[in-house]
């Protein structure tokens, strides 16, 4: 099976409580991942 990367940016919030409730799904994914160590999700932060 080919690999790839899914990588994406925010430019413009436009609706403070949906990104919110974005956030928190998120960050439970990533726990959940890092919690595994799969190495199958790997989130990254840069300026």
């Amino acid at each position: 099976m080919k690999k790839g990367y899914w990588v994406g940016q925010v430019k413009e919030i436009k609706n403070e409580e949906k990104w919110g409730q974005y956030l928190e799904k998120f960050m439970n994914i990533v726990a959940e991942e890092a919690e595994k160590k799969s190495g199958n999700f790997v989130p990254t932060a840069s300026s």
